[in-house]
């Protein structure tokens, strides 16, 4: 039986022996029976020890940049099988024009995913852009003051406000976690029947996880903006809170090792947490979660963020739709999965 690098090279020379377009045509028919496993999991929940309700967390709307730091620009997150990704990203046939941004790494780069060159408390990545003046970290995951509604008592709302910022840290602030670590900071906020659903659809159609090689961070600072707003939940007999969750989040990230290469880029996250009482146990679910990002990549599909540079090849996904402003909290979202933006 093989084992180790024999198993990997054999694995190896089989992708190898692929077509690109038979490459494609497989990652589409993955794409299709992912999104069919899906439907098939998430038909109507009864009450108690059956999955509660929840709707599918949407995959982050791709944009595209009509100007960048220094040129044109596209944004994604996308699909892709989610078992070989997440044990075995480097044997992955990708789709679309370019893999990786895979550059050698000058220097060693530390377990945040940034160089010793690289990594930074200054504020100086975000310097003229309106990311400068935003609260930094978790500062800026303002939650509004809690108040009885939808049958639950305000203490119960102040703990589903509690988790939610909680489950906004993790996904967003979690540097290693961005950068292919252990989601565990966000993980373990979810409700326990939750987590089977995250392990089945892998961590990158929930969280913006870069693709391999492709990035590390130019700053520690991140820099966030946003609300969460209270309203009554009712739905299927259940009463509770709807927590709805809008929030910017800006990041300062170059190529490995490569600091003439710096650039922003904003995550425009949009979800909902949903707090309701089950046969007597508080249930804290999150109903929707997701983020847009830009610029990054619209042609590849494997769910990781694949960070568009300035001097990036030409994205082959035509952007739809007029160019929206990515550090605009109320832009209205263009339909389409490719938008543009007026750069960040």
């Amino acid at each position: 039986m093989p084992h180790g690098d024999d198993l990997d090279q054999r694995f190896t020379d089989v992708v190898g022996q692929i077509g690109p377009e038979q490459q494609r045509e497989m990652s589409a028919a993955a794409k299709r029976g992912a999104r069919a496993s899906r439907r098939a999991m998430n038909t109507e929940p009864e009450p108690l020890r059956r999955e509660p309700e929840w709707d599918q967390p949407e995959p982050p709307r791709r944009r595209t940049s009509a100007a960048w730091w220094a040129g044109a620009v596209l944004s994604v997150v996308i699909l892709v099988g989610w078992v070989v990704v997440e044990f075995r990203p480097d044997l992955v046939p990708f789709t679309g024009v370019v893999p990786e941004e895979t550059t050698a790494v000058r220097g060693p780069v530390k377990e945040n995913g940034a160089s010793d060159a690289a990594v930074s408390d200054s504020a100086e990545p975000f310097k003229g852009s309106p990311a400068e003046k935003w609260p930094t970290g978790a500062a800026g995951f303002v939650m509004p003051p809690a108040e009885a509604v939808g049958g639950l008592s305000k203490q119960d709302v102040a703990r589903g406000l509690a988790r939610t910022r909680k489950l906004l840290t993790g996904a967003y602030l979690d540097r290693k976690m961005m950068m292919g670590g252990r989601p565990t900071a966000f993980t373990r906020q979810l409700h326990p029947e939750q987590r089977a659903n995250f392990r089945k659809e892998g961590a990158a159609t929930w969280l913006p996880i870069f693709a391999p090689k492709t990035a590390e961070f130019a700053s520690t600072m991140i820099k966030v903006k946003g609300r969460t707003t209270i309203s009554e939940y009712k739905e299927d007999g259940r009463t509770g809170a709807r927590l709805s969750t809008r929030y910017l989040i800006a990041y300062a990230i170059q190529r490995p090792g490569q600091a003439d290469s710096a650039i922003r880029l904003v995550a425009e996250h949009e979800g909902a947490v949903t707090v309701f009482r089950q046969d007597g146990e508080l249930v804290i679910w999150a109903d929707r979660w997701g983020a847009d990002i830009a610029p990054a990549r619209c042609d590849v599909d494997d769910d990781y963020i694949h960070p568009m540079y300035a001097d990036s090849p030409a994205d082959l996904t035509v952007p739809n739709g007029k160019a929206a402003d990515p550090y605009e909290l109320d832009d209205t979202p263009d339909d389409g999965e490719c938008q543009a933006v007026e750069g960040t």
